[in-house]
C-alpha cells in the first residue's frame, strides 16, 4: 500500500470541492448582488464547508459574472472587538489594505476613515458603485459592532 504525504492537501486538508450546495450558495448570493439587497443570511450545519466555499469559490464565480475584479472583502469574524479601535483596524486587516500594521493600529478616527476611504477606493476601480462584504460568522457580531458598520453603510 501506498502511503500519503503529510504534504498532500487531503492531510493537510487544504482544499475545496465545488459541490452542487456551493454552486447553489455562490448562486444565491450573486443573485442578491443583482438585486441590490442590502444584506442576507447564509445558514447550515457546522463543518459543512460554507467558509471554505465561499473563500475558494465566490471570487471567481463574481469575477466572471461581472466581467471584472469583483470589488468582494470576506471577514471572518473572530470573538468580539475589545474596542471601536480594535473593529476598525480589524477591517482594515481584512480589507487587505496595503498599509496596515498590525503591530501598530491606527487610532480609532484614522483607522475608521482609512477603511471607508478604501472600501471607495475599491468600488470605484470597477465599474460598480459598492463592495460586498461578507462576514463570516456574522452571528458573533455584537450590537456596537452592527451599529458601527450601519453608520459605515448609511
Amino acid at each position: 500500500m501506498t502511503e500519503i504525504s503529510r504534504d498532500h492537501p487531503v492531510c493537510t486538508q487544504e482544499y475545496a470541492i465545488y459541490t452542487p450546495p456551493i454552486h447553489e450558495m455562490c448562486e444565491t448570493i450573486t443573485r442578491w448582488i443583482e438585486q441590490r439587497q442590502t444584506g442576507g443570511y447564509i445558514y447550515g450545519p457546522s463543518r459543512f464547508g460554507k467558509s471554505k466555499g465561499i473563500k475558494s469559490f465566490l471570487a471567481k464565480i463574481l469575477n466572471e459574472k461581472f466581467d471584472t475584479e469583483f470589488p468582494l472583502m470576506i471577514w471572518s469574524h473572530p470573538t468580539n472587538s475589545k474596542s471601536e479601535r480594535e473593529f476598525w483596524n480589524l477591517l482594515l486587516m481584512a480589507s487587505r489594505f496595503e498599509f496596515k500594521n498590525p503591530i501598530k493600529p491606527k487610532a480609532k478616527m484614522e483607522a475608521k476613515f482609512l477603511f471607508k476611504q478604501h472600501l471607495i477606493t475599491l468600488a470605484n476601480r470597477v465599474k460598480y458603485n459598492y463592495i460586498v462584504i461578507l462576514i463570516d460568522e456574522a452571528q458573533l457580531v455584537l450590537l456596537n459592532e452592527w451599529h458601527w458598520l450601519l453608520g459605515l453603510q448609511n
